[in-house]
């Protein structure tokens, strides 16, 4: 799961979706992420999908050095802002 979530980055699939790539069991791989959430390696971004804390934070880093404080962007332009 974790490699899955690491490959895709910010770009996170629902639970669900890699349960059917993985021919797994969705509750077991929903129970697998609450164990990274509460380690820390992962952050739930919606009750089916979780992000690696690492690609979160690097996120935010681009967007702090590209985007202006306190400004509404829209969200073709933070995509762009991501690359």
């Amino acid at each position: 799961l974790e490699t899955r979530l690491l490959a895709a980055g910010v770009d996170a699939p629902a639970l669900s979706d890699v349960a059917r790539e993985l021919h797994a069991d969705a509750s077991l791989l929903s129970a697998l992420a609450a164990l990274a959430e509460r380690a820390g390696r992962v952050v739930s971004l919606e009750p089916d999908r979780f992000v690696p804390r690492a690609a979160l934070d690097a996120a935010v880093a681009l967007l702090d050095a590209r985007l202006a404080r306190g400004e509404c962007y829209a969200p073709g332009a933070i995509r762009e802002a991501l690359g």
